[in-house]
């Protein structure tokens, strides 16, 4: 009989423009107002990790630290899924890692690169891929459960691990803030990369939304269900 897998709580955080959008093909967008910017700092601090993906690495280059609150130690993990160990060696998010630790979890990694970022104080994860291009978030989350006692994971992006997380149940709770803009879809990068549905149905309808104002934009939030595998 397999392992039960556990899990910490997940709760995705993302900023958004009114038409649904969370960067470009370019870039990031600066889409928080300070008072959310405060707030997502604020959940950091509170979280044991934070998760990106690669694709957030390589187009946006954040260091993912806790800048605009004091920090409550130890600052969290700082997690990417990089199926092919695509990272590059001078990422912000390999610095100092004796304290911003990083944990890289891939599927396929040749030596030399393992080495270098075992000698930079990285810790390399290697799981399975569910298909190509998507490490089986149950793992990872089993991983960062049982090894390094995260108990509170923040998700952060890009919108396909938002989707990724979704559409396999693994979400408690989703935070989406939404900037009073609208980007355009062209050469936008969307909060939901899916196929659209053809026809909505009573179940696809999202129950347990609180709303609030914050700033000039507003905050939705979105509580998923049991704290486990499902």
């Amino acid at each position: 009989m397999n392992k039960e897998l556990l899990k910490p709580k997940v709760t995705i955080n993302v900023a958004c423009s009114l038409d649904g959008i969370i960067a470009t093909n370019k870039g990031p967008l600066d889409l928080s107002n300070e008072e959310d910017w405060l707030r997502v700092h604020d959940l950091r601090n509170n979280s044991d990790a934070i998760l990106v993906g690669i694709n957030t690495i390589i187009n946006d280059n954040p260091g993912l630290k806790i800048k605009r609150v004091d920090l409550t130690p130890p600052h969290p993990y700082r997690v990417v899924l990089d199926s092919n160990a695509r990272i590059p060696l001078d990422a912000k998010v390999l610095r100092e890692q004796e304290v911003f630790p990083t944990i890289l979890f891939v599927s396929n990694i040749t030596e030399s690169k393992f080495l270098e970022l075992k000698e930079k104080g990285v810790s390399v994860e290697v799981v399975k891929e569910i298909e190509k291009g998507f490490l089986d978030l149950e793992m990872v989350l089993d991983i960062l459960y049982r090894k390094y006692n995260v108990r509170n994971l923040m998700v952060e992006g890009g919108g396909k691990i938002i989707t990724s997380f979704v559409i396999h149940k693994l979400v408690d709770e989703m935070i989406i803030f939404y900037a009073p803009i609208l980007v355009g879809s062209i050469d936008g990068v969307p909060l939901f990369p899916k196929k659209a549905k053809e026809k909505i149905l009573e179940h696809d309808r999202i129950k347990n939304i609180i709303h609030e104002r914050i700033g000039d934009g507003f905050l939705i939030k979105i509580q998923y269900g049991e704290n486990k595998c499902q």
